[in-house]
């Protein structure tokens, strides 16, 4: 076998790796890249598509965005996020589309073709922006750099590569999770059974609070609120609706669950060398099947008890006290319990309980008590190694995306995307530093705060169709609107960061003792003591505005605060267009969701929520007049295969008009706040826009910040009553009877006796 070769300087080749490249061919090649490279930013500069579409019939100068551009020099926008922003445009645009009949595809008709996807997945800009943010995220944390212990944003990059590391070299640890086990009573499987040892509220209250164990119920305070709520376990069997009681599929479902745990229980008892070593166990050679079998009984039980669809703000959510709580399913010793998850005396006895249903915690009592002990030591066991199968080894990390793929529908990842997404979680605040200081910056979130606080101003301008009272009280509601901007004070400020994870000690080799450091790490009490007791929580990839109705809170998370949403370099209109357009429409959510849920007092008064409901009547009925059919692919098994087979069905909008309204709203009120920037600043365009008139330039900048596929997700296949009327058609419904959008574009005037049938609870601008 020849030696490795280092690359050689002289000669007319090089050798690399015991490969002859020639270098005049390599030099060829490399020219014919540039040269090919810089022709097409030629074509791109000088194309019409880059330019911007032709002025229509009428002359442009006559339209909305003209007299600025006369008025005033074009000042060119040649800055990077500009630059981003204009290619962006020009990509997604599809010029043989009238954008006066179809304005939705004219705009963004060829997005399918800049990002292709498979046909059963619903796609769009939220969807694009994700994934450059965790390929950028995994960039980040690849990146090499000398370890220090004391450094947070350290600690989660070696914690990433020690997941990556160890998956790569086929490590077993197997051995180490034996070792955990028995400090639980052990295993059966293992021959290291103790059921003298063995006590429920122990077992449950330490393997709960030191590896975060998710079985039965799951337990989640807020200091801020003195509220404990009780949520539903993630079970493999959720299928109840699903299924919508078909025996036979249910059944189907249980099977396909046991055969799963027979697979990883069978190369953990192979793994564990049970029979090498001669162990001895109860259960003989039947320990997998009888594991098994007690772990499926579980969970067909505690579905049994769940609620079928607990609703997230249901007024019919029981809320009791800590006494009644103990009283209704005394097996759990919950004072202690809540000692262990949350420190010693730090939930109140005052505190108030939120159960999914009293059905429920009584059915959990029930459970607990009828369940022989050594079916539920095995179902608590089986949580807890469901919480390590990513770390046992590369077949066990198999296992585990097999098992969220076939029980909660979950795609398919990488190592490196299954480790992104175990460290945003778990490690939240510092993935969200090293995102916000190597790729987003800390200077757009000062310039943004700005923006924002005009967004507000406007928001308080615009309740001109409210009676003074609603006025009133919906003004003073927003005065007390939190806007968080997806981070706490541990993402901006290194020292805190590091000082809250003083404690926790990662090692470069061991990613199974790193993932039950970072479980003991992040137990409930710490976690609501540092990152997670902010509702911002969420990991750093996300990009939706989400409002928090219980603190009346908004969240604006940093990854969304780049192309094509925002960008400091971007012109002010420009960001009213996207960003300011859908914190409109997340400003709206609040007074929405309150006049919607009768569980909560009304803003509005009789006279305004009558204002507000003739409205929202008038667009339901007018929705439900234009037949809106959604394509989409429905998949089936038959035999052994599966089929995939081209569906259309009709949408009911009723299920969309909170959605419908608030992109209403966030379209006017975008529009009111662009005609006022736009009066007061210098015209800026994009480069190679010149000649789209800036009123243009603001619909193109609306509908490229919501650009997709118009392919439905796949859960939404399931239930169709869920499926949401398409962002093709809201938009095309918001610029169609808007007359300065007709005037910019050249379209024929909205028929006098069309505009005045038209829906509208603002005047339009």
């Amino acid at each position: 076998m020849l030696a490795e070769q280092p690359a050689q300087l002289g000669g007319p080749v090089w050798i690399v790796r015991g490969h002859r490249l020639s270098k005049l061919l390599m030099f060829r090649w490399l020219s014919a890249v540039l040269f090919a490279a810089m022709a097409i930013l030629v074509i791109l500069l000088f194309s019409p598509d880059f330019r911007g579409p032709p002025s229509p019939p009428t002359s442009e100068a006559a339209g909305p965005g003209a007299s600025a551009a006369a008025g005033a020099e074009l000042q060119v926008c040649h800055l990077a996020g500009c630059v981003e922003q204009a290619a962006q445009a020009v990509a997604y645009m599809n010029r043989s589309v009238d954008p006066c009949q179809d304005f939705f595809h004219y705009a963004c008709g060829r997005f399918d073709e800049v990002h292709p996807t498979e046909v059963l997945r619903g796609f769009g800009v939220a969807e694009v922006v994700q994934e450059r943010n965790r390929h950028h995220l995994m960039s980040l944390l690849r990146r090499e750099e000398f370890f220090n212990k004391t450094s947070a944003a350290s600690k989660a990059r070696t914690f990433f590569t020690s997941c990556t590391v160890n998956y790569q070299y086929n490590s077993n640890f197997v051995a180490s999770l034996v070792a955990l086990l028995d400090e639980f009573g052990g295993l059966d499987l293992f021959g290291t059974w103790k059921p003298a040892r063995w006590d429920f509220n122990r077992v449950y209250r330490e393997a709960s609070a030191a590896h975060l164990m998710e079985a039965l119920f799951e337990l989640r305070w807020r200091p801020d609120t003195n509220e404990l709520r009780m949520v539903l376990p993630t079970l493999a069997i959720d299928a109840r609706l699903g299924l919508q009681q078909d025996v036979d599929k249910y059944n189907k479902v249980l099977n396909t669950l046991r055969q799963s745990l027979r697979t990883a229980l069978q190369l953990l008892e192979r793994d564990a060398r049970v029979v090498e070593r001669n162990v001895t166990r109860t259960c003989g050679r039947s320990c997998v099947d009888e594991l098994a079998d007690d772990v499926v009984a579980m969970e067909a039980a505690i579905d049994d008890v769940k609620p079928v669809l607990p609703h997230k703000y249901s007024a019919a959510l029981s809320r009791i006290s800590l006494a009644s709580l103990q009283t209704m399913a005394d097996q759990v010793d919950w004072r202690r319990l809540l000692d262990a998850l949350y420190g010693e005396g730090s939930v109140p006895d005052t505190v108030h309980v939120v159960l999914p249903s009293a059905e429920f915690a009584t059915g959990v009592g029930r459970i607990i008590a009828s369940t022989p002990v050594k079916r539920m030591h095995h179902y608590l066991m089986w949580s807890l190694i469901r919480r390590y199968l990513v770390a046992l080894g590369p077949t066990y990390s198999v296992l585990d995306q097999d098992f969220r793929h076939k029980f909660n529908e979950q795609l398919f990842k990488t190592r490196e995307e299954q480790c992104l997404e175990i460290v945003s979680e778990y490690m939240t605040p510092a993935v969200h530093a090293i995102f916000v200081s190597g790729y987003i910056g800390k200077q757009t979130l000062e310039q943004v705060t700005g923006l924002v606080g005009d967004l507000f101003r406007e928001v308080n301008d615009s309740f001109g169709w409210m009676t003074d009272a609603s006025r009133n009280r919906s003004r003073d509601f927003l005065s007390k609107l939190h806007v968080r901007y997806g981070s706490s004070d541990l993402v901006t400020d290194p020292r805190k960061l590091d000082d809250h994870y003083r404690n926790l000690t990662i090692t470069r080799q061991n990613f199974f003792e790193n993932l039950k450091a970072v479980y003991g790490f992040g137990t409930p009490g710490q976690i609501t003591r540092g990152f997670a007791s902010e509702p911002t929580a969420s990991t750093p990839a996300d990009v939706r505005i989400t409002y928090d109705l219980r603190r009346n809170s908004l969240n604006i998370p940093y990854a969304m605060l780049q192309v094509p949403w925002y960008h400091p370099d971007l012109p002010r209109h420009l960001s009213v267009a996207s960003f300011g357009s859908l914190m409109f429409a997340g400003l709206a959510m609040p007074l929405l969701f309150i006049h919607r849920l009768s569980s909560l007092e009304d803003l509005w008064d009789t006279e305004t929520a009558g204002r507000y409901d003739q409205f929202h009547d008038c667009t339901l009925e007018e929705l439900s007049r234009t037949q809106t059919v959604q394509h989409s692919y429905q998949a089936y098994v038959q035999g052994d295969e599966l089929y995939v087979a081209p569906r259309k069905f009709t949408i009911d909008p009723a299920n969309s008009m909170l959605h419908v309204v608030s992109q209403y709203l966030g379209y006017h009120l975008s529009h009111r706040l662009y005609k006022k920037l736009q009066s007061k600043a210098p015209h800026v365009v994009l480069p190679g826009m010149q000649n789209i008139s800036s009123e243009r330039a603001f619909f193109l900048a609306f509908a490229h910040s919501r650009c997709s596929n118009d392919f439905m997700y796949w859960g939404a296949l399931r239930r169709e009553s869920f499926i949401r009327v398409p962002e093709s058609a809201v938009i095309n419904r918001l610029v169609n009877g808007d007359p300065t959008f007709r005037e910019a574009f050249g379209c024929a005037p909205v028929p006098a006796e069309v505009a005045a049938k038209q829906c509208s609870l603002l005047r339009w601008p």
